[in-house]
């Protein structure tokens, strides 16, 4: 048994990919317990409170993984799910038995920063020894701390956002779930009236904002910058540091008319945000160009389409908010080769 765990975290240890960590610890669970499945979800505080998305799961015949970001459709109240939330209101292992199929259910959560980041449940025909219990919360301990490690490698150290490594992760990610999935997202895209979407961002004039203030003022702005961008965008839309004072957003699943609304929520709260430089405060703006994200792009396309649409709003007096699509359709921009 011994030789087995130690087998199970070094191949946890072998992930850089925290969807294919997830797989991971559900698959260690399954071979070491034998359980009927094992679920990882993932917890968002939302406006409406705390939500979990299954990142994946493992029955020991099948097994599959959350490939990117979740949509509006993974989220689940925690209130709805008994089990999980006495697991989080005990902030501790939490065990309960199903009266209709007498199966034993399990949930061990997971903190980061003393906030509920994660809970495993495992279904079991039998009750779970208390020594397999502890060999469970080992493990948990073990995925908690290499997922720090992952996440603080993806995280850009000013702003705290993701950073360029993360974001050309995700993006891959998400193109070729775009790819492999095509027909049945086209479907759900058709019903919906639904795209994923790539907007590039950033402040206008900041050159001159670190020649007059300093670059300490300069981070200062970029921290702000990022802290508007969170309270604007949805949890399932995905905030990168690109470099410098650019920034990328991923947005998710939504219609052409929400994202521009989005887009330009952001703007008018940049433009009405009073930044505080020295004894006095400044108003800053920035500009965003964005584009649709389709099944033919590539990385290099779908940035070069989104870069297009920003150096168009840089041309056009900054502080405003262009999309490729649009400024294509009007003839404003040319077709960028592919």
């Amino acid at each position: 048994m011994t030789h087995n765990i130690l087998k199970h975290i070094e191949t946890l240890t072998q992930q850089r990919e925290i969807n294919l960590l997830d797989l991971s610890i559900t698959s260690a669970l399954v071979q070491l317990l034998r359980p009927r499945i094992v679920r990882l979800r993932q917890l968002y505080n939302r406006e409406t409170g705390l939500a979990a998305v299954t990142t994946a799961w493992n029955d020991g015949t099948h097994s599959q993984c959350l490939p990117d970001t979740p949509t509006e459709s993974d989220f689940e109240p925690v209130a709805a799910s008994p089990g999980l939330h006495a697991c989080l209101e005990r902030h501790g292992a939490f065990a309960e038995v199903n009266s209709d199929t007498q199966a034993h259910h399990y949930w061990f959560p997971v903190y980061m920063h003393d906030a509920p980041y994660a809970c495993v449940e495992i279904v079991s025909d039998g009750m779970l020894s208390a020594p397999r219990k502890g060999m469970v919360a080992g493990i948990m301990g073990v995925y908690r701390n290499f997922l720090s490690l992952l996440e603080e490698s993806q995280r850009d150290g000013l702003t705290g956002l993701a950073n360029r490594k993360a974001f050309d992760r995700s993006l891959r990610r998400l193109l070729t779930t775009i790819a492999t999935q095509g027909s049945v997202l086209e479907e759900r895209r058709t019903a919906t009236g639904r795209d994923n979407w790539l907007a590039i961002v950033d402040v206008d004039h900041f050159k001159t904002v670190n020649d007059c203030h300093g670059h300490l003022h300069g981070d200062r702005v970029l921290i702000e910058v990022a802290g508007i961008m969170r309270k604007t965008f949805r949890v399932q839309d995905r905030i990168f540091r690109f470099g410098g004072d650019e920034f990328i957003i991923l947005i998710r699943q939504t219609a052409s008319g929400h994202v521009a609304t989005s887009l330009e929520r952001f703007r008018r709260e940049v433009e009405n945000h009073a930044f505080a430089a020295q004894d006095k405060t400044e108003r800053l703006t920035v500009s965003v160009g964005y584009s649709k994200i389709t099944a033919s792009d590539t990385p290099t396309t779908v940035l070069g389409h989104a870069d297009n649409a920003h150096y168009y709003a840089k041309k056009h007096g900054r502080n405003r908010v262009c999309s490729y699509n649009q400024l294509l359709a009007k003839g404003s921009l040319m077709q960028s080769a592919s």
